[in-house]
């Protein structure tokens, strides 16, 4: 799988391992079933591995599931459903990123989240070290995962922060161009420093104001966006806080289709150095010394993402804009059910026509 190759933007690849994983480990997954005008897809949150200590994982780029039902158990021949598809994951600041596979079954489901999302136990099969590639280090409380995040800001600001006990959320949309109406976002990032022009760029800030994309197609789709202008002197200081897997809004994704037609297509998370929690307007996210103290009223989801097609000037501009798209997933919730027993029993079904969610509220366009 290759990213969005860009002139300006660090673009974040990986290559398919010549020969079957040779490795394998236990870990959780947090995934959450979506449908799209294309089909229903398996969308992979976050993922958790212990080495000695916990660390989380945030893909950056992932494929389509294979699923498999009736599995008989070779201990007691009771039967089990399971899926496996690859994600490529990348530390911080990388550009390589390693494809790891993951298998998840139907018997190891371990709790439900509020935000429509499924917590199971996993196997990775890998070849490079997992913990090189984390995006940082959490823990494991009760069954959620509280991971390390970090917000930058100048020396003075972080104090005004720290003194206060909480974090207020920004109306910026992830542009940076456009306010949001309906919900605002307290921003952190998986970077713990931001070191030069191409890191403000993973957090879709430049210091010239733009970021240029390249999509897929032939000739490729080019963009150049304008995002929110920005220097590194302004994000000197970091205020490093723990918070919960569960709060954490999912990621918006582009759609790549290769060229080649037998080729399956696959999925960019965008901008996945940036982690960040929604809030109704006017409430704050409060912590005390570096755990985040989340209150449920305050929190504010949405029951889509946008997915928007690399292979249109529309589609890669969408994640970063979040106005009101057709190019969405729109999640199950999923209170009765699992993933497995709602993909077995209404497959070849319309799961979008109905969907009519609380769309993301903005500012008029400007120039």
């Amino acid at each position: 799988m290759k990213g969005a190759r860009s002139i300006v933007y660090p673009t974040r690849k990986s290559d398919a391992p010549l020969s079957a994983f040779s490795r394998s480990a236990d870990g959780y997954i947090k995934v959450r079933l979506a449908h799209g005008v294309r089909g229903t897809v398996l969308l992979p949150d976050a993922l958790f591995y212990k080495q000695s200590v916990w660390y989380y994982f945030l893909p950056s780029f992932f494929g389509p599931p294979l699923l498999a039902f009736g599995i008989p158990n070779e201990a007691d021949g009771m039967q089990f459903h399971n899926a496996r598809f690859s994600i490529d994951i990348s530390a911080p600041h990388a550009i390589h990123a390693a494809r790891i596979m993951i298998e998840i079954k139907s018997t190891d489901l371990c709790t439900k989240y509020r935000d429509d999302s499924q917590l199971y136990k996993c196997k990775i099969f890998h070849e490079e070290s997992l913990v090189q590639n984390a995006a940082g280090k959490c823990r494991k409380i009760d069954d959620d995962f509280w991971i390390s995040v970090f917000h930058h800001t100048t020396a003075e600001v972080a104090k005004l922060i720290k003194n206060s006990g909480h974090f207020r959320g920004s109306e910026w949309n992830i542009q940076g161009t456009r306010n949001l109406k309906n919900v605002c976002y307290p921003y952190f990032t998986t970077m713990p420093k931001i070191r030069d022009s191409e890191d403000l760029q993973r957090i879709a800030m430049s210091s010239n104001e733009k970021i240029d994309l390249l999509g897929t197609g032939y000739p490729p789709v080019r963009v150049t966006l304008k995002v929110y202008r920005e220097k590194t002197e302004n994000r000197t200081t970091s205020i490093r806080v723990r918070l919960p897997i569960s709060i954490v809004s999912p990621a918006h994704l582009r759609l790549f289709d290769p060229d080649d037609q037998f080729e399956p297509s696959y999925y960019e998370v965008v901008q996945p150095e940036i982690v960040r929690v929604g809030l109704k307007p006017g409430t704050v996210l409060e912590f005390s010394g570096s755990r985040v103290l989340p209150v449920q009223e305050a929190l504010k989801n949405f029951d889509y993402v946008i997915c928007g097609n690399a292979n249109s000037e529309v589609g890669l501009i969408a994640p970063y804009d979040e106005e009101e798209t057709n190019e969405v997933l729109h999640f199950e919730k999923l209170e009765n059910s699992d993933l497995f027993d709602f993909w077995q029993h209404h497959a070849n079904t319309d799961q979008t026509s109905d969907r009519t969610p609380e769309p993301r509220m903005l500012s008029d366009k400007t120039e």
